[in-house]
């Protein structure tokens, strides 16, 4: 009888070392710095926050010097979140594996909301801020090509339960 507990206990110790060191190798770092899209000045207070689904598994800031982060996780990351006040959100996602125990993202460029106050003298006038405001916003959907220090990558605006923000998929921005 007690041969058989030990039996069990060191079987069952044996698989737990082998699971946590199973976990412990997904372990990865993220890094980087974002800024402005226009004015290329950095960003402190952007908070990054990385999810697995709808998990919320770990989240920064960025640093008040130069706008940087660094965050650990160690686990599976499928999405990645920029979010500022005033900002469009930018949201890596599709992450399927992390193959690095580092990875460094760059420069990752906020793009401002923008806040229109127009008051205009005419309905001809209005309708043409009106138009060239929708033109802006199709534009933006269509997508902006980032032109970043080490990669260069593609995110579209798009709508998501009511709510714009901007969407890379992580296999381009990881291909170039």
């Amino acid at each position: 009888m007690m041969k058989n507990l030990i039996l069990i206990i060191s079987t069952l110790f044996i698989i737990l070392t082998s699971f946590q060191s199973a976990i412990g190798q997904n372990s990865s770092t993220l890094k980087g710095k974002v800024t402005d899209y226009n004015t290329n000045e950095y960003l402190p207070g952007v908070k990054i926050e990385i999810y697995y689904g709808k998990i919320l598994l770990n989240k920064t800031d960025t640093n008040l010097e130069d706008g940087s982060f660094t965050l650990s996780t160690k686990n599976t990351t499928d999405k990645i979140m920029f979010s500022c006040l005033y900002y469009y959100p930018i949201i890596i996602e599709n992450i399927n594996k992390v193959e690095e125990n580092e990875l460094n993202l760059g420069i990752i460029k906020l793009i401002e909301i923008p806040i229109v106050f127009t008051r205009y003298i005419s309905k001809k006038a209005e309708r043409k801020g009106r138009k060239e405001e929708k033109r802006k916003l199709k534009k933006l959907k269509e997508g902006i090509i980032i032109d970043s220090s080490n990669q260069n990558y593609k995110m579209r605006l798009k709508k998501n339960k009511g709510e714009f923000a901007f969407y890379i998929d992580f296999k381009d921005f990881q291909n170039n």
